[in-house]
């Protein structure tokens, strides 16, 4: 939840409004229908019993307390349903607090159930974060689903708004409002409680509002002097509430937690933290509060560089975008901070820097019809293409625009236009789209037709190609390239029946529609009935919980020791999930590398010895062996896995040679170039791998491996990111998300790959012109890369560069050898050189009207040059002209064009 300090003064009375719509008068001679209890009513109105007779609730307060319950269920059954559902989800909040009311929290609660009352037996749902305040100026934000919620946060600061207006007569009101509500908190102190679900369940506290609220009541003690003694044993009392509970140890320091159930690390909420305590600790002479307030500015000084991407500031770590109204918050405390602090000064002047910072660009290589880039900061973006722009919302990173090709053949620019939250625009212009012309088609021979087997006659389901994460905010990074799964690890922490809301929440921060496969990992698997029955209610927690999830995978994956216990809990898990969510695949784990010839076998055995008449599994995940070995199974061994499920499961009620097989943790290992080390643990770990190329093969490989394997429903590489750690360099993006060369031949692979028609798809090969071929290629003095005898050559003169010169970079061509002449019978080749990292776009076009008939992009990743070869297609003979487009790939400057003088094709 992110913290909105503002407050909406919309004020509602606190005279009781009437419900609307008239009352039916009883037909004569019949009783008035007096409705039935609604369950949360019933629930909450026997909670007020309880407390009444224990006396923690006087008789006035009990049955002002009834009333409003019972005016909330007549709201509910009479007002139109847009203010019906904020009401119903007050009385179900009333009812999960009802088994803990107390006398704070029934003063709380039920006065948040008048304030809904009021407002909507008149009113429609406000805008979300609208304020409405009651007669003690107490604060109800409203929430989008949930109605107005007490607030605390706004509360505090609405009560040291009312101090520094000098208005003594709402401070006074406001202070004994909340004092009412102040809950007594487990180990000492009071905790002003948050009463609705928000990532977390209700109750809830926030460190955050403690802060502020010992600041607010000390500073109302200066204004109120004839309670300043009441008034301070309050602050101290909301303080005391902080220290061992609502802070956490982290890697920077002491910090504060802005939700009490999490440990999110949130910029604002430290700096506020560490401004308000210091003010509380002067003001009682605290001391104790002072070394905290110090300590929590001290870890702030020193998280300040982590929160700084050099272009925008994160709200929260490790990479969640600062909304403008937070960095501009943000601001203003590091100014205020760095009046006493120089270490908060430079961190100010950058984070408002910022503010009139235009967005910067990076280009990748695309798939034609696409363009890939890469943009600062949060902005709105437009790319213009084909006649049409595209528009939409990013956080920053990499991103992917695709379109159909147009019928016909063209050469059609491309600009990318971005408008940062601050206002600023920057605009870059990237390779262009080319439609070629496409040659005639052949009239088809009549052949006699040819017998398929049913194999090939029979269509195949779709295949899904997806990667491994480490953090959801990478699903979008995987969606934008494609990739139609993600993978996530999920630890269950031993005896735990149910997840954690913080991890259910992260999760559910994935893009709506993704495609998750969540690895649930039993570091120890349960061997008794007990621990099984927990892991399974935790697994159908879970199904319930996470919207995204389609497989849900048991890990790890056992050896043959291990197989008995391993499909014991694996057919609870099973039947725990599909009792509650029947779409979601419960699959099983298999691991090349460990005997999975005997695994499978046992884990069968296990299964028949059972006598079990339904499944155990949906899917399988089998992670491949790198290698074909002894008792190993390989991508090879495909065959040897499925006839292994037949003879295992072939006369039981689990499927055995039809399983359905995702194919997981496919990984090969790249090396890292020096200019991408720093970012990784060790310098060792660019010396191990493959190069990029090779990488690119091998996972294209594998995608052809699998395509025509009716049983394999999906592909998973083993990451998408490199982790910095040795050994985690299989990702196709380097560890700051900037593209690997692999990434463009496994992408167009994959879209090859994934749809019915995948077996007839044959993913492109990693060819030179793919941007693979490795740099500083010169070909000799006196001969020609392409088709001719005699090497043409032209310089280059970079453009002037524009107004925004000084953050761009201009790649401009060098080393450029046209073809003298081209037969029609080869594919000519161009040689390409480049400045510094670029993209390339060679195009040949009839030299009458530019169309173009061949064309060829890629990547050169340092300074250097490769050779580049145009498609094999058939070409008539003519006069022809060849085009060689060049944009950088950091900071791009304006595209630079060189063409070649005519050349005769025969």
């Amino acid at each position: 939840m992110r913290v909105v300090l503002g407050v909406c003064a919309v004020v509602v009375t606190a005279a009781a409004l009437a419900a609307g719509g008239s009352a039916r008068k009883p037909l004569p001679g019949r009783k008035p229908h007096v409705p039935r209890q609604l369950a949360g009513q019933k629930v909450v109105l026997s909670a007020i019993a309880r407390q009444a007779a224990k006396g923690h609730l006087t008789p006035a307060q009990a049955s002002t307390d009834r009333a409003a319950v019972n005016r909330t269920a007549l709201l509910i059954r009479n007002v139109a349903a847009s203010r019906r559902a904020p009401l119903e989800s007050q009385l179900a909040q009333a009812a999960r607090i009802a088994p803990r009311l107390t006398g704070p929290r029934a003063v709380a609660i039920f006065g948040q159930l008048e304030a809904n009352d009021d407002w909507f037996a008149n009113h429609s749902p406000p805008a979300p974060q609208t304020d409405i305040t009651d007669a003690d100026g107490v604060v109800y934000r409203y929430f989008s689903g949930t109605g107005f919620e007490f607030h605390p946060l706004a509360n505090f600061a609405a009560l040291n708004a009312a101090v520094a207006s000098n208005n003594t007569a709402l401070t006074t009101r406001l202070a004994n409002a909340l004092t009412a509500r102040g809950v007594p908190a487990a180990g000492g102190g009071t905790g002003w409680e948050y009463y609705f679900d928000y990532g977390g369940r209700a109750p809830w506290l926030s460190g955050f509002a403690q802060a502020v609220a010992a600041q607010a009541f000390a500073k109302a003690a200066t204004l109120d002097t004839a309670d300043a003694t009441a008034l301070h044993a309050e602050a101290h009392a909301a303080y005391r509430a902080i220290p061992g509970r609502l802070d956490e140890n982290t890697r920077f320091g002491p910090w504060i937690k802005l939700y009490g159930f999490s440990s999110a690390i949130v910029l604002n909420a430290d700096l506020q933290t560490g401004i308000s305590l210091a003010n509380y600790a002067k003001l009682t002479s605290d001391t104790q509060a002072a070394a905290l307030a110090t300590s929590f500015k001290e870890s702030a000084a020193r998280a300040l560089p982590s929160f700084n991407n050099g272009f925008w500031s994160y709200y929260e770590l490790p990479s969640d975008p600062s909304p403008q109204s937070y960095q501009e918050y943000v601001i203003q405390l590091l100014q205020s901070l760095s009046k006493s602090d120089p270490r908060f000064a430079a961190g100010a002047t950058q984070f408002a820097g910022f503010e009139s910072q235009p967005p910067a660009f990076k280009l990748a290589g695309a798939a034609p019809g696409a363009v890939t880039f890469w943009v600062s900061k949060p902005s709105t973006v437009h790319v213009d293409a084909l006649g049409g722009q595209r528009s939409f919302g990013v956080s920053g990173g990499w991103h992917t625009v695709s379109w159909a090709l147009p019928s016909r053949a063209g050469i059609f620019p491309v600009t990318i236009h971005a408008t940062d939250w601050a206002g600023n625009n920057a605009s870059v212009a990237a390779l262009p789209i080319v439609r070629v012309e496409l040659p005639p088609k052949k009239k088809p021979k009549h052949k006699p037709a040819r017998k398929t087997t049913a194999v090939a006659a029979a269509a195949l389901p779709p295949l899904t190609v997806g990667a491994g994460l480490d953090q959801p905010t990478e699903a979008s990074l995987a969606r934008q390239q494609g990739f139609a799964d993600v993978r996530m690890t999920l630890l269950w922490p031993a005896g735990a029946t149910s997840p954690d809301a913080g991890a259910v929440a992260a999760l559910n921060r994935l893009p709506a529609g993704t495609n998750l496969v969540l690895a649930l990992y039993a570091t120890a698997l349960p061997t008794d009935s007990a621990g099984r029955t927990e892991l399974a209610q935790y697994a159908a927690a879970l199904a319930q919980q996470v919207h995204d999830l389609r497989d849900l995978v048991l890990d790890p994956a056992p050896a043959a020791a291990t197989a008995a216990a391993y499909e014991a809990a694996l057919a609870d898990v099973f039947d725990a999930v599909k009792l509650v969510a029947t779409s979601v695949h419960v699959d099983g784990a298999l691991d090349g590398t460990q005997s999975p010839k005997a695994t499978l076998a046992a884990i069968a055995a296990a299964f028949r010895a059972t006598g079990r008449q339904t499944q155990l599994m949906d899917e399988l995940a089998f992670h491949p062996a790198p290698a074909a070995g002894k008792n190993l199974w390989a991508l090879a061994d495909l065959p040897k896995l499925i006839a292994a499920l037949d003879t295992g499961f072939g006369t039981t009620a689990q499927p055995g040679a039809s399983l359905p097989l995702i194919i997981d943790q496919v990984g090969v290992a790249s090396t890292i170039p020096s200019s991408q080390l720093p970012l990784y643990a060790s310098p060792t770990v660019g010396a191990t791998g493959v190069d990029e190329p090779t990488q690119a093969a091998d996972y294209v490989a594998a995608l052809k491996a699998v395509s025509c394997r009716a049983t394999v429903v999906s592909l998973l590489f083993d990451r998408l990111v490199d982790a910095a750690a040795p050994g985690a360099q299989t990702g196709l993006f380097y560890v700051d998300e900037t593209p690997k060369e692999s990434l463009q031949a496994v992408v167009q692979a994959a879209t090859n790959a994934q749809g019915a028609a995948r077996c007839s798809s044959s993913p492109p090969s990693t060819s030179t012109g793919a941007g693979s071929t490795p740099t500083g290629v010169t070909p000799p003095t006196g001969t020609s890369p392409g088709a001719g005898s005699t090497p043409v050559t032209k310089p280059v003169v970079p453009p002037a560069p524009a107004a925004h010169a000084k953050a761009t970079s201009v790649a401009a061509a060098n080393e450029l050898v046209f073809p003298a002449h081209v037969s029609i019978a080869t594919p000519p080749s161009v040689h390409v050189g480049c400045t510094s990292a670029c993209l390339y776009l060679v195009t040949m076009q009839r030299a009458g009207d530019g169309t173009p008939v061949l064309a060829r992009r890629g990547t050169i990743a340092h300074a250097g040059a490769a050779t580049v070869h145009l498609p094999k297609s058939p070409i008539k003979a003519g006069s022809y002209r060849f085009s060689v487009w060049i944009v950088g790939q950091a900071n791009p400057g304006p595209v630079t064009i060189t063409r070649s003088d005519a050349v005769a094709a025969s």
